[in-house]
């Protein structure tokens, strides 16, 4: 698995060596192939794919090999370096050599023969097609988010803004969050594209100005759920929410909320409790009108 500098004289061969398994199949204008491919000629594009993916799930797919479910990996040739640039199967290709690297010398792709020759092109091209995974459970939205970077999706574009303005990081395991680490890169993303960047600006900033973002789970992905219902149910209150808020949270933290929400809303599970408990307190400190209750341990919407 090449992911790393070669030298000239490598660079030169696996050039060579690229064509010569390739010639037959451009010579009869082919616009695909599968063929047994040397693991060292398979790489990846770490602009829109990142080797810690595999690396987290590594010992998921060694435990769990199965060389009747290897597959066809697939990819993209890189004529100019003699390499084969994946976009679905890397994860398996590394696997294969943990497992057993001597008798996977070789694995076989699909090549796609037919992509850009422009390198911006080119590049695009492949992210799409990494993008597109989107039944494969080992591709997760965060791991799709370099790939959407080079599609200039808008929604990502608008998260990237958001981070430089308020230095949030993401956070790709389980379990409780440090300070300044979104619980949820899944939530956040469909929260942007539902609500766009003033979304994100009222809730960073609620959590900026209180000092959540400072605090472990400031940023849990029940919190953010809690935000964006208010800022759903209650679009002529944002201003005044905001400024709420950031003064009543100040001395609270996640673990607070979380306990009182569920005290006060235990057969709603924890989800529910905190978005009725948040809507509680600023329905109180505001002195607004409830858009929900709970009728038969369900949250139900008040009509208007």
């Amino acid at each position: 698995m090449t992911i790393k500098n070669i030298t000239d004289t490598e660079k030169m061969q696996n050039i060579a060596e690229l064509k010569g398994i390739l010639a037959d199949a451009r010579r009869r204008g082919l616009t695909f192939v599968i063929l047994p491919i040397p693991v060292r000629l398979l790489t990846i594009d770490t602009d829109y794919q990142t080797p810690v993916r595999t690396e987290r799930d590594l010992n998921y797919l060694t435990k769990a090999w199965d060389e009747r479910k290897i597959g066809v990996l697939m990819g993209v040739p890189h004529d100019e370096e003699g390499l084969i640039y994946l976009v679905d199967g890397y994860g398996r290709c590394v696997a294969s050599q943990v497992v057993n690297p001597e008798k996977y010398t070789e694995l076989n792709v699909l090549i796609i023969l037919d992509a850009p020759v422009d390198h911006t092109e080119r590049k695009i091209f492949e992210a799409e097609i990494f993008a597109s995974q989107g039944n494969n459970k080992k591709v997760t939205p965060y791991q799709k988010h370099g790939a959407r970077q080079i599609m200039k999706d808008p929604v990502v574009l608008t998260m990237d803004v958001l981070q430089d303005e308020y230095g949030f990081v993401y956070n790709i395991v389980r379990g409780r969050r440090g300070e300044g680490v979104v619980g949820s890169y899944s939530e956040l993303y469909k929260s942007i594209k539902r609500y766009g960047y003033e979304f994100g600006e009222f809730f960073f900033d609620i959590a900026r100005n209180s000092g959540f973002d400072r605090k472990p789970d400031g940023y849990a992905v029940y919190i953010l759920r809690s935000m964006r219902d208010l800022w759903r149910l209650y679009p002529e209150n944002h201003g005044a929410i905001k400024s709420y808020l950031s003064w009543k949270l100040r001395p609270l933290d996640y673990r607070y909320l979380h306990a009182k929400a569920n005290a006060k809303y235990e057969l709603l599970g924890p989800g529910n409790a905190m978005t009725m408990y948040f809507e509680d307190m600023v329905v109180e400190g505001l002195a607004l009108t409830h858009k929900r209750g709970v009728d038969n341990n369900k949250i139900v919407e008040i009509p208007s």
